[in-house]
Formats: structure tokens, sequence, C-alpha cells
């Protein structure tokens, strides 16, 4: 699914090459980051505070050049020192495929897992390793068990009469039948049914006049619960 993320541009004072923007989840702000550390530079620990408490939550993902066995390299080099000892005085985890993300050039060299992530999420995550493209770096793909998008249900006291739900969604606009072929008219049509949605719940809501809800049930339920409870009396 394409969404499309209210994000606000973050400037860290890193000496890698990060990117940074703060977005919302599930109403929690999380700072998400794009690090590439090049082969020759250091990674230090000022560089790693910045990236993991900058905010209360955050994703920090990216071409550390960071090996270290604890995150399944075949060996280990001074960023990885670095990046353990880091970890090991911090509250947020290092997730990383289990399987090689870089594959060099050089057939002298192994291939290794470079690419991983920094994670401190109140949710759930998990990262995979795709042989797709070709780059000597594979894309990684890192999920979340949440939402960017953000709505309170209905109370407990309320209901939504789906018949009335069903025929307003029917006769707005599908947004699915103007041609889809690129991102923006992708992002346009999920934007227009989301929006579609949120409308027809909110118009079908409602609150029941009634302590007792049994009126909502459709009257071949209320059929059968009669004959059981009579049955029940009668002892049959």
């Amino acid at each position: 699914m394409i969404c499309r993320l209210i994000q606000q541009p973050i400037t860290l004072n890193t000496l890698i090459q990060t990117s940074s923007v703060l977005i919302q989840l599930n109403g929690h702000e999380v700072l998400v980051s794009a690090v590439y550390k090049p082969p020759g530079a250091t990674l230090t620990s000022h560089d790693l505070d910045w990236l993991t408490q900058s905010a209360e939550w955050q994703i920090s993902a990216g071409d550390f050049n960071a090996k270290h066995p604890l995150w399944y390299s075949h060996s280990t080099n001074a960023a990885g020192r670095v990046l353990f000892d880091h970890v090991q005085q911090s509250d947020y985890t290092i997730t990383a495929p289990s399987s090689p993300t870089h594959f060099p050039t050089n057939a002298r060299y192994r291939p290794d897992i470079l690419d991983i992530a920094l994670v401190r999420l109140p949710y759930p995550t998990q990262i995979d390793n795709l042989n797709e493209l070709s780059s000597d770096h594979n894309p990684i793909l890192l999920e979340t068990l949440c939402t960017p998008v953000s709505s309170s249900p209905p109370t407990t006291n309320r209901f939504i009469n789906w018949t009335k739900y069903k025929t307003i969604l029917s006769n707005l606009p599908n947004p699915t039948e103007r041609p889809t072929t690129n991102s923006e008219s992708i992002d346009l049509a999920i934007d227009t049914l989301t929006k579609n949605i949120q409308h027809a719940i909110e118009a079908s809501v409602f609150t029941p006049k009634h302590k007792n809800s049994s009126f909502l049930l459709p009257d071949y339920i209320k059929l059968v619960i009669t004959v059981k409870t009579s049955y029940a009396v009668n002892g049959k």
C-alpha cells in the first residue's frame, strides 16, 4: 500500500551521511533516518547519539558499513565495535536480515550484512532481504505493525448502520475508475477512497435510543432466539 505521509524534515548534526524526517505512526512521533557511512569514514558514539536519542521513537536504517556477529556479519570491524558498545548501553535494538545484503564486485571479498536498522518503537517490526534490482546492495524492507492513518473508532454506545454505509459509499465517486498509471494517480486514488470511507462511516454512525439493543438484530435471528427460548422454558 502506498501512503502519503505528513513529514517534517529534520537536520541531525552527524559526521556521517543522514537524511531524517519526523512522521506520525498511531499518534506517536517517530524519527526516521536513512543512513550511509562511507567505508573510509569513522562511526562515533556522537553520531549514534544523534540518531537514537533525538526522539522518543526512532528508526535509523541503511549502510552503516559496520560488521559484528551480533547482526550476523562474518567478521568485526572498528565501526561494528563502536555500534556494539553503544547498543549495549542503550534501549534500542539492532534489526538485520539473516542473509547477506552486500555482494562485493571483488571476488576476494565475501558477501556480508552491511544494511541494518537501529529501532526503538512500541510496535513489533520485521526486516526482509529482497533479492531484487541490480545493485551490489540488496534492497531491505523494514515493516512495522502499525498504520500512519490515525482515526478514532465509534464509542461503545454507538453503532453503524451498515446498509446506510453501503448505500452512501456506492453513491460516491469511485476513485479506481480513473487510470492509475503512476505514483501520483495511485496516491490520489488512495486519498479519495480513504476520505470516502471516513465520510460514509461518520454519516452512518448512530446511538440507540433504547437500552435493549435487540431491535438491531435481523427478524430471522429474533425468530430463532424466540424459538430457542420457548424450547428452554417448556423443557424441550
